[in-house]
C-alpha cells in the first residue's frame, strides 16, 4: 500500500500530466458541479468509485462513512442528513445508491458490538442506528453460521439505509414525485461484482442481468 510520499508523487503526476491534458473539464467544473448520482457507500479503503464506475470528475457526488450509514431523520444535526438535502435539493441528483460491500468491518462490528464496545466506542455508538440489522439476521437465518449470516448482514444493513433514506422528507418527497430514484448495491471486493436490489422480487440479482427496477416509496419488506 503506498506511503504518504507516494501519495505525494502520485499528486506530481496528476498536476503535471492530467491537469494539461484537461483544462477544458476542469475550466468548466470551476464554474459549478451538476453530478446526477448521489452514491453513499462505504469509507473502506478497497472501495475506490471512480475507479469502479470509471468516472471524471463531477459525475458523482458521493457521502461515504463507515458501514455507508444513512441517519434517520431525526438526527437532524447529522453531516449525512446535510449532505442528502443538498444533494436532492441544491443539486437536483436523479438518482441516489447505497452501495455496501462484502467484508466491511463495519457491519461485522455491529454484529457484536458487545464484544467491540471497549476498543472502538464511538463507532459503536455510531452503529447503534443500524441496530435492526443483527435483530433482523438473528430472526430470518437462526440456523446459519456466524459467516453466512454476517455475508447477509452487508445485504441488509443497504435495505435499512434505504429504509432510513425514506425517513428524509427531501428523499420521500422527490420519490413519490418521481424525480429521484433509490437504488441498493453490493460490491463484492473479491471479484468487482455488483448484486443490484430488484424491487419486485425483493431480492439482490447481478447489476448486469437485473432489470433497472429502483426501490418505490411502498416499501415491500417489513423492516421492524
Amino acid at each position: 500500500m503506498k506511503t504518504l510520499q507516494q501519495l505525494i508523487q502520485g499528486y506530481q503526476h496528476f498536476l503535471t500530466v492530467y491537469c494539461p491534458k484537461h483544462e477544458d473539464l476542469l475550466a468548466q467544473l470551476s464554474r459549478g458541479q451538476q453530478p446526477q448520482v448521489l452514491l453513499i457507500t462505504c469509507s473502506d479503503s478497497r472501495i475506490e468509485p471512480g475507479l469502479i464506475f470509471q468516472t471524471e470528475p463531477g459525475d458523482l457526488f458521493v457521502l461515504r462513512n463507515a458501514g455507508n450509514m444513512v441517519p434517520p431523520y431525526g438526527d437532524r444535526n447529522s453531516a449525512e442528513a446535510g449532505t442528502i438535502e443538498f444533494a436532492i435539493l441544491g443539486l437536483k441528483v436523479h438518482d441516489i445508491v447505497v452501495m455496501g460491500h462484502t467484508q466491511c468491518g463495519a457491519v461485522r462490528a455491529l454484529l457484536q458490538l458487545d464484544n467491540v464496545r471497549t476498543q472502538l466506542p464511538c463507532l459503536c455508538q455510531y452503529l447503534a442506528m443500524s441496530a435492526r440489522v443483527p435483530a433482523l439476521i438473528g430472526a430470518r437465518s437462526q440456523e446459519a453460521d456466524a459467516e453466512r449470516q454476517f455475508r447477509l448482514a452487508v445485504y441488509q444493513n443497504v435495505l435499512v439505509q434505504l429504509d432510513n433514506l425514506l425517513t428524509h422528507p427531501a428523499v420521500a418527497s422527490a420519490v413519490e414525485r418521481g424525480q429521484v430514484a433509490l437504488h441498493g448495491w453490493v460490491y463484492h471486493i473479491e471479484t468487482g461484482a455488483i448484486d443490484a436490489y430488484h424491487h419486485s422480487t425483493g431480492q439482490f440479482l447481478p447489476l448486469q442481468q437485473a432489470p433497472f427496477e429502483p426501490v418505490h416509496s411502498e416499501w415491500p419488506l417489513k423492516l421492524t
